[in-house]
C-alpha cells in the first residue's frame, strides 16, 4: 500500500470522528488519573495477585486518555480487586456419569471503582470464573465463563489411574486475563 495514500486514508478517518478501537474510554470523561489496588485476598495465592495487576496495568496502558498512577494518592479514581475465595474440586462429575473433569477450579471475586474521597462509584458483586482440567470433554458442554487450562497428567496412586491436574501459572493467567475483560466491560467501554 502506498504510504501516502495511507496516511490520506487515516487523515480522513480521524478528520471525520473516527476513533480506534482502545483509544479513548468512558471512565476517561469523568476520571483521568487511576490508580490499581488489590483489596482483600482471602486465596494466599501471591502468583496470582501478581497476575491479575499485571493484566490490569495493561489493560489501562492501552487507553490514552487516563493515566495509570502509583500513589492512590495522586488517583482520581482507583480500582480495587478483592479476592474471596479459590475453590479446587477434584473427580467432578461428568453428563455421561463418569468423571472427566479431573480439576475444577473456581475463584470468586468483586471489583470496586471508587473515587479520590473513597465514595464507591461501582461495585461488581460477587463473581466467579472457573478453569478445568479434562480427560474426556465430549461431555462438559455447560458454557458459562469456564475456562479449559492446560493440565499435566500425574498417577493417583490410591486407584493407579492418571490424574489431569491444572497448571497454576496458566489458570492464574486465565483468571486474570477474565478479571481484566470484566473490569474493560464495565468501567472502560460503558457509563457504569
Amino acid at each position: 500500500m502506498n504510504f501516502k495514500f495511507f496516511l490520506a486514508l487515516l487523515f480522513l478517518l480521524v478528520s471525520c470522528g473516527y476513533q480506534f478501537s482502545g483509544s479513548q474510554s468512558k471512565i476517561g470523561e469523568r476520571y483521568s488519573k487511576i490508580a490499581v489496588q488489590l483489596g482483600e485476598n482471602l486465596t494466599s495465592d501471591t502468583d496470582l495477585e501478581v497476575k491479575i495487576l499485571e493484566s490490569i496495568t495493561s489493560l489501562i496502558l492501552r487507553y490514552r486518555d487516563v493515566e495509570l498512577v502509583d500513589n492512590v494518592a495522586h488517583a482520581d479514581a482507583i480500582i480495587m480487586v478483592n479476592l474471596k475465595k479459590l475453590d479446587s474440586v477434584y473427580g467432578a462429575l461428568g453428563k455421561t456419569g463418569t468423571f472427566d473433569i479431573d480439576e475444577y477450579r473456581t475463584l470468586t471475586y468483586s471489583i470496586e471503582l471508587v473515587d479520590a474521597n473513597g465514595d464507591k462509584i461501582w461495585n461488581s458483586g460477587d463473581q466467579k470464573v472457573s478453569s478445568f482440567s479434562a480427560v474426556g470433554l465430549a461431555a462438559f458442554d455447560e458454557g458459562g465463563v469456564d475456562s479449559i487450562s492446560k493440565g499435566y497428567l500425574s498417577k493417583d496412586l490410591r486407584s493407579a489411574r492418571d490424574v489431569g491436574s491444572i497448571d497454576t501459572d496458566q489458570t492464574n493467567s486465565l483468571f486474570a486475563q477474565q478479571i481484566s475483560e470484566s473490569i474493560e466491560s464495565a468501567i472502560f467501554e460503558k457509563v457504569f
